[in-house]
């Protein structure tokens, strides 16, 4: 798409949208649906919430996992995105009047993430895409409710007049067409 420099490429939600605007970026991939003033949306897919925890965890193969099972859980996330996004969502999900989730952050890529869940660090949730990557001694217990299912959407400025851009956003309408309101592969 158009040339970036590495500041723009990487980092959160809020740089790669103010990237977008500043015309730094033609395209940002991000979860949910963001009412954005000045960028258009357009939910691609949609894909299951997972829940990453060692194969050694007391929980790890259990046939019905529910969110109560996970109050006492340490959760880890990263402390640049998704991170706060994952401790929020956490958060909606486990919280309740009595019980706060006990959620921390670390400073490490997503990557070096999964290897410290793997050694029994602490637990994670992750979406559908993580499944397809290996990790030894990492399992991934699929969450089952309606609720747990989250969109993964392009956005982008709609005066954004990239040929490339406008050659992506039609292919990815087209490739869009026939996922959207069916959710992964349940």
């Amino acid at each position: 798409m158009g040339e970036c420099d590495s500041k723009s490429t990487i980092g959160g939600r809020r740089e790669h949208f103010r990237a977008i605007r500043a015309r730094e970026l033609d395209v940002a991939f991000v979860t949910e649906n963001p009412p954005l003033a000045d960028c258009d949306v357009l939910e691609l897919w949609q894909e299951r919430v997972y829940v990453a925890m060692a194969k050694d965890h007391p929980l790890w193969g259990k046939p019905c996992l529910d969110w109560a099972d996970l109050r006492q859980e340490k959760f880890i996330v990263m402390t640049t995105d998704p991170g706060p996004e994952v401790h929020d969502y956490i958060v909606r999900r486990v919280a309740d009047y009595n019980t706060y989730p006990d959620v921390s952050y670390r400073n490490v890529t997503p990557e070096t993430l999964m290897h410290m869940v793997a050694m029994g660090e602490g637990i994670t949730l992750v979406s559908e895409g993580w499944t397809n990557v290996s990790f030894p001694d990492l399992g991934m217990c699929p969450r089952t409710a309606r609720e747990d299912i989250v969109p993964l959407s392009a956005v982008w400025s709609p005066s954004n007049d990239n040929p490339a851009l406008r050659r992506f956003l039609s292919f990815a309408r087209t490739m869009a067409g026939g996922r959207i309101g069916q959710p992964d592969r349940i």
